[in-house]
């Protein structure tokens, strides 16, 4: 459980610093009630809540690797348009 809470943190912070380099303001809202970030595009006055899913990779024997996200249906299955919540895996 805890190494879950650092590579689902790691993966914000990642996600945080991606946005920061491509010159837009991102800060982490004080209660978590579906976004994790908040990414602020000053200049347009334009703010995107952003859900950030991190997963961890598993090797197979092939050289090849895996990865699973947990998401939640009822956000995937809304009609496109119906929400302002952007997905970042």
């Amino acid at each position: 459980m805890t190494e879950d809470l650092y590579t689902g943190m790691s993966g914000q912070f990642a996600a945080m610093s991606e946005f920061l380099w491509r010159g837009y303001n991102v800060a982490i809202p004080a209660v978590d009630v579906g976004e994790d970030i908040f990414v602020v595009e000053a200049a347009n006055g334009v703010l995107r809540r952003v859900q950030v899913k991190t997963a961890g990779t598993r090797g197979h024997g092939n050289g090849t690797k895996r990865v699973q996200f947990a998401l939640s249906r009822a956000q995937l299955n809304m009609e496109p348009g119906a929400s302002d919540l952007f997905f970042m895996l």
